[in-house]
């Protein structure tokens, strides 16, 4: 039995990373888990350094969704928001390197108030 997690693509700015086209075998412990779309993996290693770099985690109001062209290029949206819709930071950028179009995104992001934006809306804190 294979179970498989599709990628939420249409949507028009999910959470980071809701789903990567994998192929789960499913025997406990097993940790080899083959993609099976390397395109899926590039987008979701740029929105995956986004998440990281701000050191949000899934509670977090941050969102990023990335596509990529036929040529390679990727093209990345990621947002940081206020959950009561007063604030929302939104950067929008494309290249070919995935851990840097995520590390721009980060960067931009950070450089307006990500942080502080992201710290606030904390549960508990």
């Amino acid at each position: 039995m294979r179970v498989l997690i599709l990628r939420c693509g249409d949507a028009p700015l999910p959470a980071d990373l809701p789903g990567t086209v994998l192929d789960l075998p499913a025997v406990p412990g097993r940790r080899d888990l083959k993609l099976l779309d390397a395109a899926a993996f590039t987008c979701a290693r740029a929105e995956r350094i986004v998440l990281n770099r701000l050191e949000a985690g899934c509670t977090a109001p941050v969102a990023s969704h990335s596509t990529i062209d036929a040529d390679g290029t990727i093209h990345l949206t990621a947002g940081v928001y206020a959950l009561d819709g007063s604030a929302q930071l939104v950067y929008t950028g494309s290249g070919t390197d995935p851990v840097a179009v995520g590390e721009a995104a980060a960067a931009d992001l950070l450089g307006r108030g990500a942080a502080d934006l992201i710290a606030k809306e904390r549960p508990g804190v």
